[in-house]
């Protein structure tokens, strides 16, 4: 069955108003969310950048004054490793969701082996040698958090000092952590990841409601606008050309027309006064042609009569 004017009107419309809907809701999430994901790597950057920096502080200034005495004294306090994490516990306590880990294939400390995401992690770095962060978003529990990474890599030659072999190591350091761990380590190696963590859940959560409410609103205008729309474009449009119609189709068949829609939109009316032109010129032609055949019908009786008597 043929689509009427006014089912095309109406589902062109509604298409319309529909990916519309979408394209805007979907706009507005992509950029309320990539906002999110940008302001957490700026923090995430900031913070992981400030825990490099105690690292850096307590290598270079730190282990030669307390633990490169030559007394073979091992002072945990002095390892950088040791010392990032124990600054940062103390941020985590007043921000609990966040968190960051040093783990390596072979950790000094058992407490810092990785997990499977963190060994993914430490394996990219050393397939791209030229790699130095990697950011991205995970589910952990019910929580959405961002991550970022970076490679620990040795590069300073003083770390081999206690990560090459136990019996280069201080002794303090192989009676605490003993000498199966942390060794094996090699200039320039990826031996390790920082591992940060920042809670987006609440960010994420909020460009999915802020798109669902503008998505809502937007339905809500277009579908006024729809009903307006569409009940204007019947009134001025559909009903006319309908009228029209019927019209046409009585004045092809000799019947009177319908009234037609004179005073509608200006192409409306123009079809309408072209269709009672039309109407009258066929009736003019339809009276002279009917004059026409009675003037022949009473020459020919007339002749008739003419040749009988």
């Amino acid at each position: 069955m043929p689509t009427t004017i006014s089912g095309l009107i109406r589902l062109i419309v509604a298409a319309f108003f529909i990916a519309g809907t979408i394209i805007a809701a979907g706009a507005l999430y992509l950029t309320l969310r990539n906002e999110a994901l940008a302001t957490a790597t700026t923090r995430s950057q900031l913070l992981i950048s400030a825990v490099g920096a105690v690292r850096d502080y307590t290598d270079q200034e730190v282990f030669p004054a307390v633990g490169g005495d030559g007394s073979g004294v091992f002072h945990k306090e002095s390892v950088p490793f040791f010392a990032a994490k124990s600054v940062f516990s103390r941020v985590a306590a007043l921000f609990p969701a966040y968190s960051y880990r040093q783990t390596a294939l072979n950790p000094t400390n058992t407490d810092d082996r990785p997990g499977p995401f963190e060994v993914d992690l430490i394996d990219r770095f050393k397939v791209n040698v030229g790699l130095d962060e990697l950011s991205g978003v995970r589910a952990v529990g019910d929580q959405t958090m961002f991550y970022l990474a970076r490679p620990i890599r040795v590069e300073d030659p003083r770390c081999l000092a206690c990560h090459s072999s136990p019996d280069k190591a201080p002794p303090g350091m192989v009676a605490e952590y003993g000498s199966s761990n942390g060794f094996g380590w090699a200039l320039h190696d990826v031996v390790g990841v920082q591992l940060l963590t920042v809670p987006v859940t609440r960010e994420l959560r909020g460009a999915v409601a802020l798109a669902i409410a503008l998505a809502g609103g937007l339905l809500l205008v277009f579908g006024l606008t729809y009903l307006t729309l569409t009940s204007a474009l019947d009134a001025v449009v559909v009903r006319p050309l309908r009228r029209l119609a019927e019209a046409a189709e009585a004045a092809s068949i000799g019947a009177d027309p319908t009234e037609l829609p004179i005073g509608s939109a200006a192409e409306v009316g123009r079809v309408a006064e072209a269709i009672l032109r039309l109407r009258r010129s066929l009736d003019k032609a339809l009276r002279r042609a009917a004059a026409v055949v009675r003037e022949s019908a009473t020459t020919a009786s007339e002749n008739q009569q003419a040749q009988h008597g």
